[in-house]
């Protein structure tokens, strides 16, 4: 990575993770890969805002991060048991596919 970019780093490497579907990811609005258990994809981008976002194709998460030069943001995506609206838990098991729930959150180091 130079010093005139910073880094943008994807994965899904949670423990909590049930192991089902692929989560599609892109970087404004440029398709940055699919994350499957145990991957981790990294982009190097132009310092600024980005707009990055996450489907399993049944929810949707967007996240806005500012990166400097040299910088990097860390997102996770974990696709989890359980969660949305007893609608969506029908709607689900008419299509045969458990209750599930995608988060996709900024990790922030302590």
């Amino acid at each position: 990575m130079s010093q005139n970019e910073a880094t943008i780093v994807l994965s899904r490497t949670s423990p909590d993770d049930i192991g089902v579907r692929e989560i599609y990811v892109s970087i404004d609005g440029k398709e940055a890969g699919v994350l499957r258990p145990g991957d981790v994809i990294t982009r190097a981008v132009p310092p600024g805002r980005h707009v990055v976002k996450a489907t399993n194709t049944l929810f949707r998460r967007t996240r806005e991060c500012d990166l400097a030069p040299g910088e990097t943001a860390e997102f996770l995506g974990v696709n989890k048991a359980g969660g949305g609206s007893m609608v969506m838990s029908i709607l689900m098991a008419v299509l045969g596919v458990g209750a599930l729930k995608l988060e996709f959150d900024r990790i922030v180091a302590p």
